[in-house]
């Protein structure tokens, strides 16, 4: 998206507080905030997904931006003037809906995360593939229930704070790695010295670097996803009662296939991260249908998972 549409962007965000003010009572209302996102996406003539994640996108980058300012207040006022990102004069106007934690509440925070880190060691079975139970979901909500017990949270809470501290981890693990000719010992990451124990049940595939490149967003790049929506309008136009009738089964039948696959995909390929092979099955699935299932089922998993996006997103929006 150019400077332009970034503004226009969030102007429109602007006119909609319950989206950015924690404090109002329907900041977390998802009906009224889907209403809203439609608006601006009309307003800006985009899809509303990309809308979503433009302003997701944007707002950390403030977040960020403002917070490196905060930190170096001590300097001459004219330079920190002279040097003040864009993003921070565009955004200004969200500085009193943002808090920065500081001091003493983030030794609390990272108290809490070697806290959890080590109660997350006690159960091997949540984090290492060899073991028989690993995939035990029962085990699993037990181990998290206790987790969460012992560290006066939520469990929720909890696993969606461990998924963030290993995946960064995995990533500080990977970047390490690649500069190994470099001397080491010097920079090492917080999160290295924090998860250094996970080492051993964290496998890093050579190919991961194609991955990281496709997961980059760019907000003009929307050809995929038109192309998407053009196929399912394409395909609804010449669809009759029978074949409507008839879809809900085709994508029950897709999902039976996808459990059933998913339980065994990791023996047969000896892939560690189920994540990628849940992706790598699911394509596998789509290439065996025609082009019209293969478009509404495209579709729907993509609303699905832009859902839980959005749940994770809330979830750690900074109140």
């Amino acid at each position: 998206m150019e400077n332009y549409e970034d503004e226009i962007l969030c102007e429109e965000v602007r006119k909609y507080p319950h989206l950015y003010n924690s404090s109002l009572q329907d900041y977390k209302d998802a009906h009224m905030a889907c209403n809203s996102w439609r608006e601006i996406a009309h307003a800006l003539g985009k899809d509303e997904i990309l809308c979503r994640q433009r302003w997701k996108y944007l707002r950390d980058r403030y977040v960020k931006a403002a917070k490196m300012l905060t930190q170096k207040s001590g300097d001459a006022e004219g330079n920190v003037t002279k040097t003040m990102p864009r993003i921070v004069v565009m955004l200004g106007w969200l500085s009193q809906f943002i808090k920065h934690y500081t001091g003493n509440k983030l030794n609390e925070f990272r108290y809490l995360d070697e806290i959890l880190c080590e109660e997350v060691r006690k159960y091997p079975h949540l984090y290492n593939s060899s073991l028989r139970d690993y995939k035990d979901a029962h085990e699993a909500c037990n181990s998290w229930r206790e987790i969460a017990q012992a560290l006066g949270k939520d469990e929720t809470f909890c696993r969606q704070r461990w998924k963030y501290l290993r995946d960064r981890y995995v990533k500080a693990a990977k970047m390490l790695k690649r500069k190994s000719g470099d001397a080491g010992g010097k920079r090492l990451p917080p999160i290295v010295f924090l998860l250094g124990w996970l080492s051993e049940f964290i496998k890093h595939r050579e190919t991961d670097s194609n991955v990281e490149k496709l997961n980059e967003f760019s907000y003009g790049s929307s050809d995929s996803l038109d192309t998407l929506k053009l196929e399912c309008v394409a395909s609804d136009l010449s669809d009759n009662t029978t074949e409507q009738n008839q879809k809900n089964d085709q994508f029950t039948q897709v999902q039976e296939s996808v459990v059933a696959r998913l339980s065994n995909y990791d023996e047969e390929r000896g892939f560690d991260d189920e994540d990628m092979c849940f992706g790598k099955m699911v394509g596998r699935t789509l290439s065996k249908m025609t082009t019209r299932n293969k478009a509404h089922a495209r579709l729907e998993i993509s609303q699905v998972l832009f859902k839980w996006q959005m749940v994770e997103c809330d979830s750690a929006v900074p109140k």
